[in-house]
């Protein structure tokens, strides 16, 4: 399956959620993998999925936000491709003993996304973050 100039890999399950399912994704001029999240489109659903696409297209780039590489439908399906992280927060903890100071650092890089959200032009309110959420 392609999607723009990624090459998904349907059959490399990288998660799985309410959503939709993720997949490894391969950007074809350069080789670099990124994750790709195909949305089934419903009525219900769509215009609020479209609504949040065009808001994270307005983020200026921050090293603690993920970055949306592109998007599109095709088919019965929204297809996101954005970076791909090989853990979430959840996963982390839940396999690693963390210090306090490592723990004090995942914070800052939270707040640091945050931050950024809540002071652009157009403050913007995550509203899901979660041990899920967070790569």
């Amino acid at each position: 399956m392609e999607v723009g100039d990624y090459k998904i890999d349907e059959s490399q399950i990288l998660g799985k959620g309410g959503g939709g399912t993720v997949y490894l994704a391969t950007h074809t001029p350069t080789g670099k993998q990124f994750a790709a999240k195909k949305i089934p489109r419903t009525k219900d659903d769509h215009a609020s999925i479209m609504k949040e696409i065009e808001i994270w297209k307005t983020i200026p780039q921050h090293k603690n936000i993920l970055e949306l590489r592109h998007y599109e439908v095709k088919d019965k399906f929204l297809w996101i491709i954005m970076e791909k992280c090989d853990v979430n927060l959840k996963g982390y903890l839940t396999k690693t003993s963390v210090c306090d100071k490592v723990k004090m650092n995942i914070i800052k890089q939270i707040l640091s996304g945050t931050k950024h959200l809540h002071t652009m032009d157009k403050p913007i309110a995550h509203r899901d973050i979660n041990l899920d959420n967070i790569m």
